[in-house]
């Protein structure tokens, strides 16, 4: 009877503590309220529509009970979105949507922070980089191009969407795979895709790279062609554009674009994205939307994502020691 009384008392201790904060209570199930999804370049830009095509993609297949917002914070060289993720706490309720600029701007030291301060969630597509020029170029193909240059160094003019890039690094591998000099071209760094842009259709430059998603959508508008994309993939958004792997040249840099959590997520919560992730690059509409894109989707579990980047860590240190 005593015993009794005191599991009794044990039981009713319990509950009291629960309520009181004295044990921890069960978790609610991920997630309760929205998401916010953050991105560090311009709204209407690459980042931000993949991830709005992917909060669609979950919305539609009911893969999330919650809302995603997708945010745009720029400034500082994406170091403002970086920061603001760092900082926020590591529940799964502030995200990264970011790519292999992480990798890059580390090693060139333009940041502190890689992609090694994050927890990485899964990796969702990969986007090559294209060499483009005017549709009335005298280079009637890459091989052309690569022997005039050749033949004519500091001739001519190349646009870069920034320096010490993404895009910038891949284009020095392909010229030191192609044979060119570095200093064979003359080159104008400028803020993005629409400023190459602008400066290819305005004759200020003579060639330019760009994102595979960039270039589809100037050789779209009919005025611009692109001479060659840097990759192995097979894209059908590129039907007779030769490839790497046409050339028979060794792959090079992708922007390689997933999702990051704040060190310290739970383990359950990062699970839960890797199998959305998943499920996204699997849904037709999503595979559809990034091949139109020349982007194709492609999951990566976190580890294989992890490899990746450190693969890309050692080519992107090999091609900037080579330019000292």
């Amino acid at each position: 009877m005593k015993l009794g009384k005191a599991f009794r008392n044990i039981a009713v201790l319990g509950a009291l503590a629960a309520l009181l904060g004295g044990f921890p209570a069960q978790a609610a199930e991920y997630p309760t309220k929205e998401i916010r999804i953050i991105q560090p370049y311009p709204s209407g830009g690459f980042n931000d529509v993949v991830t709005r095509k992917m909060a669609e993609v979950i919305a539609q297949d009911q893969l999330l009970s919650k809302d995603i917002l997708a945010v745009a914070i720029t400034g500082a060289n994406t170091r403002n979105a970086l920061q603001t993720v760092l900082d926020a706490a590591p529940d799964g309720y502030t995200l990264l949507m970011h790519h292999t600029a992480l990798v890059a701007t580390k090693v060139s030291g333009q940041l502190p922070i890689g992609y090694t301060d994050f927890e990485m969630l899964g990796g969702l597509c990969a986007g090559p980089i294209a060499i483009d020029v005017m549709k009335d170029s005298p280079w009637k193909n890459v091989q052309e191009m690569i022997v005039d240059v050749k033949a004519h160094p500091g001739k001519y003019t190349m646009a870069l969407p920034g320096t010490g890039g993404t895009a910038h690094i891949a284009t020095l591998h392909f010229l030191k795979l192609a044979g060119i000099p570095v200093n064979a071209f003359r080159y104008l760094p400028l803020s993005g895709g629409a400023e190459t842009m602008k400066a290819l259709l305005g004759k200020k430059v003579d060639i330019r790279c760009a994102t595979a998603a960039d270039s589809m959508r100037a050789c779209l508008g009919g005025d611009v062609r692109a001479l060659v994309v840097l990759t192995h993939l097979s894209l059908p958004a590129f039907k007779g554009v030769p490839t790497l792997k046409d050339m028979g040249l060794p792959d090079s840099l992708h922007i390689r674009m997933g999702l990051f959590a704040p060190k310290g997520t739970p383990q359950d919560v990062k699970d839960k994205w890797t199998a959305i992730l998943k499920t996204v690059t699997e849904d037709e509409g999503f595979k559809a939307f990034m091949d139109e894109r020349g982007s194709p989707a492609q999951f990566s579990t976190p580890a294989e994502w992890a490899k990746i980047y450190e693969n890309d860590t050692r080519l992107v240190t090999d091609i900037l020691n080579a330019q000292q």
